[in-house]
C-alpha cells in the first residue's frame, strides 16, 4: 500500500486577556500512512466507536496524536475517535469523516 502524508492537528485554548480564551488548530505533525473507509465492517471495531467511525488511519507505531487531535487527510477533516497500537508496529486510528477541509493536504513528502 501507499502511503500518503497526513496532517495531525492539536488544538490550542489560550487567555484572550479579557476574561475568555482563543481556539485554534494548530499543525502538530506531518506523518505517512494510509486513511480508509471502514463502513460494513463496523463488526470488526469494538464498542462505542463502532457506531461513529467512518475511516482508519493506519500509520507508524508510538507517535504523539491522542482523541483529542485532529487530522486532515487530502480534502476532509476528521475527528480521531480511537488511537490504538496493535502490533506495535503500527498504528490504528479510527475516524469519523467531519467536513471538507479548506487546507487540504497535499501529496508530498514531510520534512523530517
Amino acid at each position: 500500500m501507499i502511503k500518503h502524508p497526513v496532517k495531525i492537528q492539536r488544538l490550542t485554548i489560550k487567555d484572550n486577556g479579557m476574561g475568555g480564551v482563543t481556539e485554534e488548530w494548530n499543525d502538530h505533525l506531518t506523518i505517512m500512512g494510509i486513511v480508509d473507509y471502514i463502513s460494513g465492517q463496523e463488526t470488526l471495531i469494538g464498542g462505542q466507536y463502532a457506531d461513529r467511525a467512518t475511516h482508519i488511519l493506519i500509520c507508524d507505531a508510538g507517535l504523539d496524536i491522542t482523541n483529542k487531535d485532529r487530522v486532515l487527510y487530502r480534502k476532509g477533516t476528521y475527528h480521531i475517535l480511537h488511537v490504538d497500537n496493535p502490533f506495535d508496529r503500527h498504528g490504528e486510528i479510527l475516524l469519523e469523516y467531519v467536513e471538507p477541509d479548506q487546507e487540504a493536504v497535499e501529496d508530498e513528502v514531510p520534512e523530517q
